[in-house]
C-alpha cells in the first residue's frame, strides 16, 4: 500500500506542479510528524505521509473541479473522503491478497512487464521514431546494481498486478467490467462493515 501511493506520485510527474500550489481551505496549523497515524484499518496504520500523498493524487485527478486554484470546503471534504476510502480499500485488498498468498513477486512482475510493457513504462524506452528499445528496458529491469527508482517502479507494478489478479479471482464468472466492478464494491462494503477502523482524520485538520 505504501508503494502504491508513493510510486504513483513519482510516475505522474505533473502532480506536484498542478496541485501543490492549489489553495486548500484555511486550517488550524498543528505540528504533526509524517509518520503520525491518521487512521487504523485492522491494525494496519495509515500514516500522515500516506494520506497526504493519496490526497495529492485525488486532487490531481479532480484538478478540473478546482476553480481559480482554490478548493472550497465542500470540495475539500469530498477529496478527503475519496482519499480515505481509497486507502481503506487498498489495505483491505492487500490483507486479502496476503491471506490467500496471491502476492506477485518482483521477479514475476519483471517478467510480466517485459512480456507486455505498459504504456507508462514503454514510453520511457521509446525513441522519437516510435521504436521501443526492449534491450534497454530489459537492462533497466534486470540490472542487479542497486537502483531505488527501478525497485519502486517494479514494486508499483507488482502491486498493480496483484490488484488485477485479485479482481479476477474475486469475480471469476464475471463477463464485463461493470459486473466485475459491482462484485468488488459488494465485497468491499462487506469488508468495511466488519473491519476494525479507527478514523483520526479530524485531529489532523482533515474534514
Amino acid at each position: 500500500m505504501l508503494f502504491r501511493t508513493l510510486v504513483l506520485c513519482i510516475l505522474i510527474s505533473t502532480v506536484a506542479g498542478s496541485v501543490a500550489s492549489a489553495q486548500t481551505p484555511t486550517q488550524t496549523k498543528k505540528v504533526h510528524k509524517a509518520t503520525d497515524t491518521v487512521g487504523m484499518v485492522n491494525d494496519v496504520p495509515i500514516t500522515l505521509r500516506d494520506f497526504r500523498l493519496q490526497l495529492t493524487v485525488v486532487m490531481k485527478e479532480h484538478i478540473a473541479e478546482i476553480k481559480d486554484r482554490k478548493v472550497s470546503d465542500t470540495a475539500y471534504t469530498r477529496f478527503v473522503n475519496i482519499a480515505w476510502d481509497k486507502l481503506v480499500g487498498d489495505i483491505l485488498v492487500d490483507l486479502e491478497i496476503k491471506k490467500n498468498h496471491w502476492n506477485v513477486t518482483n521477479p514475476e512482475a519483471i517478467k510480466r512487464l517485459q512480456a507486455n510493457p505498459p504504456k507508462e513504462l514503454s514510453m520511457s524506452f521509446t525513441d522519437s521514431l516510435g521504436k521501443l528499445h526492449t534491450d534497454e528496458m530489459k537492462l533497466f529491469l534486470e540490472n542487479p546494481a542497486p537502483d531505488s527508482l527501478r525497485d519502486q517502479v517494479v514494486a508499483y507494478f507488482a502491486t498493480l498486478y496483484e490488484q488485477t489478479d485479485f479482481l479476477k479471482k474475486l469475480s471469476p464468472t464475471a463477463t464485463t467490467q461493470e459486473e466485475r466492478k459491482q462484485i468488488y464494491i459488494d465485497w468491499l462494503n462487506t469488508q468495511v462493515a466488519i473491519a476494525r477502523i479507527d478514523d483520526r482524520r479530524t485531529a489532523f485538520g482533515f474534514y
